[in-house]
């Protein structure tokens, strides 16, 4: 076999694999543009590597993702020490999902309240959880990804369920009710009237904005609906109008989100998340230009 027919074999092998690493990255680090970057180092692993000594080269390829994403998962940590205000994960562009089936399992995983939660959890627990719950891995997968026996592993994964249950709200709203939220902020936010938020904001929302020091937000998160909503209404709402924004309907991370438009640009996304009561206990506002830069593309295969 030439080395051209060698190297084309290896890149319809990676192909194939290519959107599942994507999304097992992106999941790990909460960044499109890092996952991109670990997808393409495994690519230029993987062209190094001698094919007639793999197995099962998928298994080999989401080895070689997972360990090259905790690393960057460790440095990232350490550098978010010195992050200027709070730090969220960056929104994907989930506009056009493949099928139902797969909107249904984005809304689940895929979500910025999700990526939040699993920011409570260690590197390792974090991947041997994405590995088991979403990714459906078995124990012996995990334990080659993480170098570690598979009763460790188990350990990891029932860690990771007990800490994530602890703060994790029962099942979303259907998408039908979250369209129904994201309108009435949309109509908040278009008018400044916010008689259409009364009732939909739980008492203990919490609203955070990332900036990453970039762009001008909040540097802390502020809690409770009544703080919420004058924040908006003295300063959100006020600044947007004099900038001249407008917004747009979007579908970020597999949920109806608003992105905040001046002229042709982006200038902010809004997500939501939502509690057992179908309210809105979580506001999530990215101001950062850096993660806002990739939301033209849409970005579909983030599916397990």
């Amino acid at each position: 076999m030439s080395t051209i027919q060698s190297k084309s074999g290896l890149d319809a092998i990676f192909d194939e694999t290519r959107p599942k690493l994507l999304g097992l990255a992106y999941r790990l680090l909460g960044s499109h543009h890092d996952a991109e970057d670990i997808v393409q180092d495994v690519y230029l692993t993987w062209l190094k590597s001698d094919p007639q000594t793999i197995e099962k080269p998928a298994n080999w390829l989401a080895v070689t993702c997972t360990r090259k994403a905790i690393d960057r998962l460790r440095a990232r940590k350490r550098m978010q020490e010195s992050y200027y205000g709070e730090w969220l994960p960056e929104p994907v562009n989930t506009e056009a999902p493949p099928n139902a089936e797969q909107q249904i399992l984005l809304s689940e995983d895929l979500t910025m309240a999700f990526l939040m939660l699993m920011e409570n959890l260690s590197p390792k627990e974090r991947a041997a959880y994405l590995l088991r719950e979403i990714f459906s891995s078995d124990y012996g997968e995990i334990a080659l990804s993480l170098d570690l026996s598979e009763d460790n592993c188990r350990q990891l994964v029932s860690r990771a369920r007990k800490r994530l249950n602890k703060c994790k709200k029962k099942q979303s709203p259907n998408h039908q009710h979250q369209t129904k939220m994201v309108d009435a902020f949309y109509i908040a936010l278009q008018d400044g009237n916010l008689n259409t938020l009364t009732g939909l904001l739980a008492d203990d929302i919490v609203l955070t904005a990332d900036s990453g020091g970039k762009a001008t937000a909040i540097s802390k998160p502020i809690f409770g609906s009544k703080a919420v909503l004058k924040f908006f209404d003295k300063a959100l709402f006020p600044a947007w109008r004099d900038r001249l924004v407008s917004c747009k309907k979007q579908t970020l991370n597999g949920q109806p989100a608003l992105l905040i438009m001046e002229g042709d640009e982006i200038a902010a996304t809004l997500s939501l998340g939502y509690n057992s009561d179908q309210q809105t206990n979580a506001i999530y506002i990215m101001r950062n230009p850096d993660k806002l830069n990739r939301l033209d593309r849409i970005f579909p295969n983030l599916q397990p």
